[in-house]
């Protein structure tokens, strides 16, 4: 029987992330557990474990940690771009200094428009997410409000986001919510069928059917089977590839688990004993919950 590997792929099938040091790291786990007596079924269990563990630290490391957290993060991002207030009093063209600008409103100390192509309150919700997908590509906003002049007492001011209306902006941030928690159900997928009675949070837990069903997690367990066994399993979900953040995310999973896969053999070759459905190492009682 040759040395175990896993293999983690993305969206293209195609791997950004490097996972050659965990590889390596499982070799020498693989390595320590057969000089200590593990039989053949032992090292494809402890290969199915660790993958396991490694999807679930990827998908602890994509975030958010709780839906509250999701929900003030979406909500972040999309006032990067959108404003749903304040509504127009309808006071007119001021000048033709200003054409292709909307009066919003004005007050004492303050005249406030909008340039016309942001003012986009016959959006629908889809038209809503088709602009958001385009800010995001796009250079940053900066500052909500820009100054852009004075007349008397009056600071002339330009809101510099896309106004649309309440419901639009609200059916947009429904639909997203929706699909909160995709990405890092689709790694967790992986750990739920490795190590069934791994401990998910519910939110991320109700996602995986959804994630099974759209394609977006895979796992191939076949080539256990074979001389040199392996495991692949990954995310189909956007961003995976694209997204840098998301791919360090990723690569911050990989990394936490080359640590504890570092300490686990450390423990091994000091005559530890390795739990093959749990990935523990202990002597008489488990020194470590390895997460």
């Amino acid at each position: 029987m040759g040395d175990a590997e896993w293999k983690i792929k993305t969206v293209s099938e195609v791997s950004t992330v490097d996972t050659s040091v965990l590889e390596r790291k499982f070799s020498e786990l693989h390595g320590a557990l057969l000089g200590n007596g593990a039989s053949e079924g032992n090292l494809q269990d402890a290969l199915r474990v660790e993958a396991g563990q490694c999807a679930w630290k990827i998908a602890k490391a994509l975030g958010p940690g709780t839906k509250a957290n999701a929900i003030k993060q979406l909500d972040k991002e999309m006032l990067g771009y959108f404003r749903t207030t304040p509504s127009t009093t309808n006071i007119g063209q001021e000048s033709e200094s200003y054409a292709d600008f909307t009066w919003l409103y004005a007050s004492t100390y303050a005249l406030v428009g909008i340039n016309d192509e942001d003012n986009q309150t016959g959006a629908d919700a889809g038209a809503v997410l088709q602009m958001l997908r385009g800010g995001q590509k796009a250079v940053p906003r900066g500052n909500a409000w820009v100054r852009i002049g004075k007349r008397g007492k009056q600071v002339i001011m330009r809101l510099n986001r896309t106004r649309v209306s309440a419901r639009a902006f609200n059916g947009a941030r429904r639909d997203i919510a929706n699909r909160f928690g995709q990405s890092k159900a689709s790694f967790a997928a992986t750990a739920a069928r490795l190590l069934p009675n791994k401990p998910i949070p519910a939110w991320v837990r109700d996602k995986i059917p959804t994630v099974e069903g759209n394609g977006k997690t895979f796992l191939d367990e076949y080539g256990l089977a074979s001389e040199t066994p392996s495991i692949e399993f990954g995310s189909r979900a956007p961003g995976v590839e694209s997204n840098k953040w998301m791919v360090q995310k990723i690569q911050d999973g990989i990394e936490s688990s080359i640590a504890t896969l570092t300490k686990k053999v450390e423990r091994i070759v000091e005559g530890q004993t390795y739990n093959f459905n749990t990935g523990q190492t202990f002597r008489k009682i488990p020194v470590e919950d390895m997460e």
